[in-house]
């Protein structure tokens, strides 16, 4: 069910930075993504199968799918992690008694072979309550050091007032210096890449189409051109516009 819910919202959405947020019910997970999405805390349930929401994040559009955290939901998570290369785990820093469960199903993450890449934050949530875990405690016993195969940041945090949560978001999604396939990395490259390829449209169009047909225009077309796209909405309009111009010139 997961797999084809995936299926269906990527093929009528947007593509964006997919994120898939895990944790044991009760953690603060529903609370979480709505504090990023409205940037309040909300009334939430107890979320039967999936919920998921996009929202820009610094240059980024991110679809974060909150998953379900009761137990006859968990073995459904895997069904959702294709495509995705960041997790985030919450914690409830006041559940010492299911901690080890929660070791478990991270530990159920780091083996899948959808998310041999991912980047992993976790969340130990409730930090507000008094007697709650120290992310320092949490960190112990779910043994994070020993996690060697994948990047990974544990974030101290209170889902109610919004605290830490922007500081963990940023920590996950803070490109490193050698990983080229980091979706700010990425989009970096794509931008000089679009724009490498329409500083060679522009010169083409010039020199094979305006140049034999309409001289005049040489020296004035391509600076108008080359200002067109700094905006990627009026790219496509190149082609179009180069035709009604020469239509244009041919005709007075």
């Amino acid at each position: 069910m997961g797999v084809l819910l995936s299926r269906i919202w990527s093929f009528f959405r947007p593509e964006g930075t997919k994120i898939v947020l895990v944790g044991l019910d009760n953690a603060g997970k529903s609370t979480i993504l709505y504090q990023f999405v409205l940037n309040e805390a909300v009334q939430t349930s107890p979320t039967i199968g999936s919920n998921v929401e996009e929202f820009k994040w610094r240059n980024l559009h991110l679809v974060m799918w909150d998953l379900g955290g009761q137990e006859s939901l968990r073995p459904t998570w895997s069904t959702y992690y294709a495509g995705s290369e960041f997790v985030i785990l919450v914690i409830d820093s006041t559940d010492r008694g299911r901690l080890p469960i929660s070791k478990s199903e991270l530990y159920a993450i780091l083996a899948s072979e959808d998310l041999r890449k991912a980047k992993i934050l976790i969340f130990a949530n409730k930090q507000d309550v008094i007697g709650c875990m120290s992310v320092a405690e949490v960190g112990h016993k779910l043994n994070l050091t020993s996690i060697k195969d994948h990047p990974w940041h544990i974030q101290a945090c209170c889902a109610l007032t919004g605290e830490g949560l922007t500081q963990g978001l940023d920590a996950l999604l803070t490109p490193s210096h050698d990983d080229p396939n980091h979706p700010v990395i990425q989009s970096r490259f794509l931008n000089v890449c679009v724009c490498s390829d329409c500083n060679r449209i522009v010169t083409f169009l010039v020199q094979s189409v305006l140049a034999p047909t309409s001289p005049r225009l040489t020296s004035y077309v391509p600076s108008f051109f080359h200002t067109l796209i700094n905006f990627p909405l009026c790219i496509p309009l190149l082609p179009i516009l180069t035709l009604v111009i020469v239509i244009f010139t041919n005709c007075v």
